[in-house]
């Protein structure tokens, strides 16, 4: 009889918790091998030494590679079983925005993302979720599991719980449930983007895997962080009162795609297993 690798796969989706998962959660779940993501490129060699044990992996996916490299994935391990996290449409592009602001991103939001004219960098289609929760339908076997980040956030251990079931885990080890990353406020942030605006003081986003790729990432780093601290000594009247994420804006984004969160929810309440 045909056997298959026993693989559960975390497609990792920034600013959905991802980082927290990986670094707090995952490593706990005993009785796995658990494959870290800057060991993701080795899953054929990982599979290939561990055919007996339980696969754990997550990566960390964007927009442009979360097609493709799940389907690569998927040509390989079809059988494996999959989990994805969403986050409110609105809240999800605010926190990603001012995640690249914090990364030297020099648009405003409306120039970022633009639901009026669909003028922006990121595009209407590329904020859609349901089409992602058929991807996963269309390329694996066993339906995925899905899971919201409210639900990480209001109530974690049920939100693991969920994992732990769907992946046929049975013990872990205690989990920390301290914030992993520090969250920039809007004076900050706001400092940042003026910088990058109106400076020669911008990151190199070509960076590669070399030695000079190293540094431009040092060189980042430091121009990144000096600005974010400076901004801490710098009286408030001097930071301009634009405001960083209009909530006009995030409420037009909310109301769109409403309907595409309702698809979501839906599907997990049809398709989740029950704990």
């Amino acid at each position: 009889m045909e056997t298959h690798p026993d693989i559960i796969f975390h497609v990792g989706l920034e600013k959905t918790g991802t980082t927290f998962l990986q670094q707090s959660v995952f490593p706990n779940f005993k009785n796995i091998h658990y494959v870290r993501k800057r060991n993701f490129r080795y899953i054929d060699d990982i599979v290939a030494k561990h055919p007996d044990k339980k696969i754990f992996l997550s990566h960390e996916f964007g927009r442009h590679d979360f097609y493709p490299k799940i389907k690569k994935f998927a040509e390989k391990y079809p059988h494996a079983k999959t989990i994805i996290v969403f986050r409110h449409h609105d809240e999800w592009i605010a926190s990603y925005y001012r995640f690249l602001v914090k990364r030297g991103l020099k648009e405003n939001f409306n120039e970022f993302f633009d639901i009026e004219n669909n003028q922006g960098r990121w595009k209407i289609e590329d904020l859609y979720y349901y089409p992602e929760i058929e991807f996963l339908e269309n390329h694996f076997f066993q339906k995925p599991l899905v899971l919201f980040h409210d639900d990480l956030k209001h109530e974690p251990k049920k939100f693991i719980e969920q994992i732990a079931n769907y992946a046929g885990i049975k013990d872990m080890n205690p989990i920390s449930y301290k914030a992993r990353h520090k969250s920039y406020n809007d004076k900050e942030l706001k400092f940042r983007l003026w910088v990058t605006q109106n400076t020669i003081f911008k990151e190199i986003h070509r960076q590669g895997h070399t030695k000079r790729g190293k540094l431009r990432r040092l060189y980042n780093r430091i121009i990144r962080y000096t600005t974010l601290y400076f901004a801490k000594l710098l009286p408030d009247a001097w930071i301009n009162y634009q405001i960083l994420v209009p909530q006009d804006q995030l409420k037009k984004i909310k109301d769109f795609y409403l309907d595409d969160w309702h698809k979501c929810i839906q599907y997990a309440q049809k398709n989740n297993p029950p704990l």
